[in-house]
């Protein structure tokens, strides 16, 4: 097992408020022996590639609708929005799986902001719409506003 410092730990604790780590991201952490160096710049690389792709979705919907607004309405796909990226940004910002991930999601039964054709995706929610609906699932997430129903220690839903 490792020793972390306290500074060490207050780090781990911030980049955890700013996008949390599952148990199974932290796992390593408390299971590593020696030094915690290693565990620690993995965690620091998790959660850069993870804060880079939480903003995917909406970098998406921003460039569709920059597309519909230059009069560009034809359905997008993971291959045309990583050239359409590349171009905007100069460089490899985001891979190709990360965009499909992204597409699929954000044309999930749940989010509904692209309608996936035959072709591709096309835009059917603006981003200020998105941005409300991930705060309002955040909310249900939560339970504010929602009956929860706890389940007891037997598996069983309980009344």
């Amino acid at each position: 097992m490792s020793l972390l410092t306290a500074d060490d730990l207050c780090s781990v604790v911030k980049l955890h408020d700013e996008n949390p780590f599952s148990l199974l991201d932290l796992e390593d952490l408390f299971r590593y022996h020696g030094t915690p160096d290693m565990p620690l710049k993995q965690l620091k690389r998790l959660h850069d590639h993870r804060t880079k792709t939480d903003e995917l979705p909406g970098v998406l919907i921003s460039r569709i609708q920059a597309l519909y607004d230059l009069g560009i309405v034809e359905p997008v796909t993971a291959d045309s929005l990583f050239h359409n990226l590349l171009s905007h940004f100069n460089e490899v910002r985001y891979k190709k799986e990360d965009i499909e991930a992204a597409l699929v999601l954000l044309s999930s039964p749940l989010v509904k902001a692209l309608e996936k054709t035959t072709v591709g995706y096309s835009l059917v929610m603006p981003l200020e719409t998105l941005s409300r609906k991930f705060a309002s699932l955040g909310k249900r997430c939560r339970g504010q506003g929602t009956a929860i129903v706890p389940i007891s220690g037997s598996g069983k839903v309980s009344k």
